[in-house]
């Protein structure tokens, strides 16, 4: 057999999720009624995408002013002009979103 003509093989992933991202995933595959490898082809990078923005956000450093108030709060932001600053969120505490999924097996 040719080499253009063999079946391509299967190929297993396998990845490390946290605990509270595991539980979100796992509560969106129970809505869309699938697994949880099946949410993951859908849109399982998403919520990678948004755990890891919230993880970057948590851990930026504190800026000089916010940190001798005693404030990590609103340690981010610009170092000059008006911003805005994050509230403070318990990403443990906050209900998951409902998962989109966007095509049906």
């Amino acid at each position: 057999m040719p080499a253009s003509e063999r079946k391509p093989r299967a190929r297993r992933i396998s990845i490390t999720i946290t605990d509270p991202l595991l539980a979100q995933l796992e509560a969106a595959a129970r809505r869309a009624g699938c697994s949880i490898g099946d949410l993951l082809k859908i849109g399982g990078g998403q919520l990678l995408d948004a755990h890891e923005r919230r993880i970057e956000r948590a851990n930026i450093p504190a800026t000089k002013n916010a940190t001798e108030r005693g404030d990590e709060t609103y340690a981010a932001g610009p170092k000059s002009g008006p911003w805005r600053a994050p509230r403070r969120v318990d990403v443990a505490k906050r209900r998951p979103r409902p998962a989109i999924v966007t095509s049906e097996f």
